[in-house]
């Protein structure tokens, strides 16, 4: 019996140790030290009785999963650490895009504020035209003529009285704190405005006043306020001239790329042209409504 125990003990050692064996030629999870421990294990099986059985085959295969699974964890690491490798580059690459696209755009240079300014001098130019119109009176009309305050100060009418309309075509002017001095000032300002008025002092609801009577609009006052429009229209198309400059200087001071700063300067005088093209549109739009009414 024991004869058969022993050659039972070997068969099963060599068919382990073919196993492991095998796995190691054509697994390369499975380490040279497997391979060892297979073959020792097949020479101490030949010997051994049954309980050397249990005590050499739980090494046997705690030595050929583990590696299995250490090999496995490793292999997920390199994976991992490939794709931390391609993620890396292509977060990189979309980080150096991403300020590059920036560099390549502005490189430094405030562009929106210099829009914001081209802009707001449209804003400006569209509000003072507002004050130049014809047929019904309105305070707007000569709320902002400047008037001599003494003192070597000046300052806007609407600030210095209040302005209402008087049917059918006049303004009353009431000074907050009425004086001859300042009656004569304003009187004055509101006559050289250019706006073809004679304003007249006079007594209103027993108190000082000025009246200051619209004629009907003649050829003469049409041509007149068209004029001053265009005037006007000159004066902002300085500003967008003066906007244009500041741009022009902050990109030579940022000093980009030759082809960059030709792109970027490109792209300042499209905006100065497009803000003369409104000005003169705003321009005739408003001859219209002058000569029309």
């Amino acid at each position: 019996m024991l004869r058969q125990a022993s050659k039972s003990v070997q068969s099963t050692a060599s068919r382990v140790a073919t196993r492991v064996l095998a796995s190691a030629v054509f697994s390369p999870s499975v380490p040279v030290s497997s391979v060892r421990v297979a073959s020792a294990f097949s020479s101490v099986a030949a010997s051994s009785l049954a309980p050397a059985v249990s005590r050499a085959i739980a090494p046997v295969q705690v030595v050929g999963i583990v590696p299995s699974a250490s090999f496995a964890k490793k292999n997920d690491k390199g994976k991992d650490k490939d794709a931390g490798k391609k993620g890396g580059k292509k977060g990189s690459s979309s980080s150096d895009g991403e300020e590059g696209d920036g560099n390549a755009e502005t490189f430094g240079v405030n562009v929106a504020e210099h829009k914001e300014n081209m802009e707001n001098v449209i804003t400006y130019f569209e509000a003072e035209l507002t004050h130049i119109k014809i047929g019904r009176p309105a305070p707007e009309q000569i709320e902002d003529v400047s008037v001599d305050i003494g003192g070597g100060k000046r300052s806007p009418l609407g600030s210095i009285a209040q302005i209402y309309v008087k049917p059918p075509q006049s303004l009353v002017v009431v000074l907050y704190e009425p004086s001859a001095p300042l009656e004569t000032a304003t009187c004055q300002a509101i006559a050289a405005a250019g706006l073809d008025l004679n304003p007249i002092s006079e007594i209103i609801n027993g108190a000082a006043a000025i009246r200051v009577p619209f004629p009907k609009p003649t050829t003469e006052l049409r041509e007149s306020l068209v004029k001053s429009a265009k005037t006007k229209g000159e004066d902002f198309k300085g500003q967008v001239r003066h906007v244009r400059k500041a741009w022009l200087d902050a990109i030579k001071k940022k000093s980009p790329p030759e082809d960059a700063a030709r792109r970027m300067e490109t792209d300042v005088q499209k905006a100065t042209d497009a803000a003369n093209e409104q000005i003169g549109k705003l321009v005739i739009a408003k001859e219209k409504e002058i000569m029309s009414t």
